[in-house]
This record gives C-alpha cells, structure tokens and sequence, in this order.
C-alpha cells in the first residue's frame, strides 16, 4: 500500500513539476517580448530581438539591460531574428508574426510546446 501511495504521489509531483516550468518559462517569455514591444511603440523605434544559440538567451543588441536566459527553449523552434517596428508588430523571416510556437525542454527531458501571443 505505501509503494502504491508513493508511486501515485512522486508521478503527481513531477506532473506539477512539470506544469511550473512550463507556466514559468511561459511567463518569462511573454513578459520579454511585451517589454520589447512597449519599447518599440513609446519610443517610436525599431527594436530587433537576436536568439544566441550559444548562450540559450533573447538579446536587444540596443539595450544593455534588455535580454533573457531561457535555457529551456530549443533552438530550432525560435527564429534568430524578430524585428518589432514603431508599431508594434513582430516580424520574422519577413513575415508579420502575431505568436510563436516554441519548444520548451521541460524537467524529466520531456519536450512540451508553449504558445506566446504577441
């Protein structure tokens, strides 16, 4: 009976486990790219947001202070370069984009795909 209430309670853990760093990673990105985004429009700038493959971060080569570490994130599913214009709106591989379908590389080495709205 201990075993059975073990085994139960340990995969409920690791679901929630999961599930955090999921929502975590989730929220750290969205966050990112909204400040990005209100950078654009109240200064009327183009904002450009570089993915380092090397150093698993977002980068704004114009801004010393705006830039994530998002080691969960695989690589092949960020484009390496999104541009914000005045307005506002996300471009990738010259296409406006309005979200992005990223892979996460979650606790357990399970793969789980988030949706960032932009």
């Amino acid at each position: 009976v201990i075993g059975i209430l073990s085994s139960t309670a340990i995969g409920t853990y690791s679901g929630a486990v999961r599930d955090t760093a999921q929502r975590s990673a989730q929220d750290k990105l969205q966050t990112f790219f909204q400040s990005c985004k209100d950078r654009a429009r109240l200064r009327k700038l183009n904002v450009k947001i570089v993915y380092n493959e090397g150093a698993k971060s977002l980068i704004n080569p114009d801004s010393t202070t705006s830039f994530l570490n998002i080691p969960e994130i695989d690589s092949k599913s960020i484009p390496k370069l999104i541009e914000i214009d005045k307005e506002g709106k996300f471009i990738a591989n010259g296409k406006t984009i309005n979200k992005l379908d990223l892979l996460l590389t979650i606790p357990g080495g399970k793969l789980a795909t988030i949706t960032i709205r932009l």
